[in-house]
């Protein structure tokens, strides 16, 4: 109906992981307000752009029965996720200093780029049961 993509999850994902590693490795390092602003509005980007699409590779990927609790435990992990990386970020900042979580920030963020390599993405369908 839609034809195919222009862009796959995986690849899309990558850039979106990229980007925003760039940008937080740039940012605590950047003092011009005008340069501040174009790497927040990279970052935001990819942040929406990483998230919607990692949210759509999970729902299109997901069997059909056990869809909801697919997402269930996505979404608990995902969010969980978040929350212990802000923890943890926000502790390196206090216990050292905010460029120093940014910058570990952004190595991390390099280090799990990496990831698509070592355990890619299930392409649709694959695992499925048909029944």
């Amino acid at each position: 109906m839609f034809g195919k993509p222009a862009h796959g999850a995986e690849n899309v994902i990558g850039a979106a992981t990229l980007i925003m590693a760039a940008a937080l490795g740039m940012a605590p390092f950047a003092s011009l307000i005008w340069f501040q602003l174009i790497v927040a509005a990279a970052a935001g980007g990819a942040w929406v752009a990483l998230l919607s699409t990692l949210n759509m590779a999970m729902q299109m990927r997901a069997p059909d029965a056990i869809l909801g609790r697919c997402l269930a435990i996505y979404q608990a992990l995902a969010f969980g996720a978040l929350a212990g990386g802000a923890y943890l970020a926000g502790l390196i900042a206090d216990l050292s200093s905010l460029k120093t979580a940014a910058v570990g920030a952004s190595i991390w963020l390099s280090f799990s780029f990496s990831m698509r390599f070592l355990a890619p993405m299930p392409a649709r369908g694959e695992g499925r049961v048909i029944p």
